[in-house]
């Protein structure tokens, strides 16, 4: 898609610009090359939905999702905005705004080039040219990489691995990841690692909501993500794909509960499973009023658990 930009620079600054498709207006005009990317990006060698818009050849994605899917890496940072100082970047901390899911944006319809300053560490501080597309900004993924000290690693003709270890965020000291059964234990695995867990399946993007729910609850994420695959069929049921609904809930007034976003149907759990109706429970005790009567459960999502985890570390195979 070719959608021309038009633009009235006044003292070196960008205003009063108009961008769609099909529009040509007076002043400084060019050609931009825009479509929907179609990379696969990775985070260190793990796939993920992270994605956003080729523009003139280069990826851009929201900065939120980035830090939203380094959450538990050595690339990990928080982002946040300051009107004084503007994108605030705070290396090896963890990312603790919104979480949504990961997903592909629709094709952009309306574009406006942006003077960006992104300041790190309340130290550095860079201007980079981002572009607000349909009211969400979009920085270039290079940028990204040499303000944090990533390196960008295209793999195949399309394939783009951002590789952590030497960025200004690894001096992060990292939880060891461990499996358990327990409900209310942490996994201490990294929002890359649980969206690799569902990559390719109905749970796609949603790994790093996952995180958030073990992060911002205590609750086990491996838990939360094998139930959802039970009970949703790993987000292939009718109910998940039309309604949201990843854990067959009911509402209180009767009926299937409903949820907005994918994100809000895998969050809600968090609140379910903490009521005084489970809190504290483990997995066998919870199955009891979950499921009752439902003798096989327990072992489905214990397997699932297994194997979902087996995908990050095939150690544990090899110990069964």
């Amino acid at each position: 898609m070719r959608i021309i930009i038009a633009a009235l620079v006044i003292a070196g600054s960008v205003v009063n610009i108009i961008a769609a498709a099909s529009n040509t207006a007076q002043g400084g005009v060019k050609n931009l090359d825009i479509t929907v990317s179609n990379s696969v990006i990775s985070v260190d060698g793990i796939p993920t939905m992270l994605s956003g818009y080729k523009i003139s050849g280069s990826n851009y994605c929201k900065i939120r999702d980035v830090a939203s899917i380094m959450n538990g890496t050595t690339g990990e940072f928080d982002v946040s905005y300051s009107q004084k100082s503007g994108t605030l970047i705070n290396a090896a901390t963890p990312y603790r705004g919104e979480v949504n899911e990961l997903k592909m944006p629709s094709a952009a319809k309306n574009i406006m080039p942006y003077n960006s300053t992104v300041t790190i560490n309340n130290e550095q501080r860079f201007n980079l040219l981002t572009f607000l597309i349909d009211g969400e900004y979009y920085y270039k993924l290079k940028d990204i990489a040499d303000c944090l000290g990533y390196e960008l690693v295209t793999e195949d003709s399309i394939g783009v691995d951002i590789r952590t270890k030497n960025s200004i965020c690894a001096t992060a000291v990292l939880p060891q990841m461990a499996l358990t059964y327990n409900v209310f234990a942490r996994t201490n695995l990294s929002a890359a690692q649980f969206e690799r867990m569902v990559y390719g399946t109905g749970l796609a993007g949603l790994g790093p909501c996952f995180y958030a729910m073990e992060r911002d609850a205590g609750i086990n994420g491996l838990f939360a993500l094998a139930v959802a695959c039970e009970e949703s069929g790993s987000g292939t049921s009718g109910l998940a794909r039309e309604d949201n609904n990843f854990y067959g809930l009911t509402a209180s007034g009767g009926g299937w509960r409903t949820f907005p976003t994918r994100s809000e149907g895998i969050q809600y759990f968090k609140t379910y499973i903490t009521s005084s109706l489970y809190a504290g429970k483990s997995i066998y005790e919870i199955a009891q009023t979950y499921c009752p009567g439902n003798d096989t459960w327990v072992g489905k999502i214990q397997k699932y658990m297994f194997d979902k985890y087996a995908l990050i570390d095939p150690s544990v195979s090899e110990m069964n």
